[in-house]
């Protein structure tokens, strides 16, 4: 696993709402259980926290956590 990966497995994990494993695969809503208003908290956390903006198109790829892993490896996060 590398680091993008489980910088977005230690993100995903404060909002997932399920018991099982959490993969690259997991979907972000229908396996995880995040609602978009959540996902766009995820979101607003990478700005935050590393001082950049993420586009509305973008963000229309993001749908599993590997998403989100690929999202921040190309931000450079």
């Amino acid at each position: 696993m590398n680091e993008y990966m489980n910088k977005a497995l230690e993100l995903i994990s404060e909002y997932a709402d399920c018991d099982g494993e959490i993969t690259a695969d997991s979907q972000l809503i229908a396996d995880l259980g995040i609602n978009s208003l959540e996902l766009m908290e995820i979101i607003t956390d990478i700005e935050e926290k590393n001082n950049l903006v993420i586009s509305n198109e973008e963000l229309k790829n993001v749908v599993t956590v590997g998403d989100i892993a690929e999202l921040m490896k190309a931000k450079g996060i």
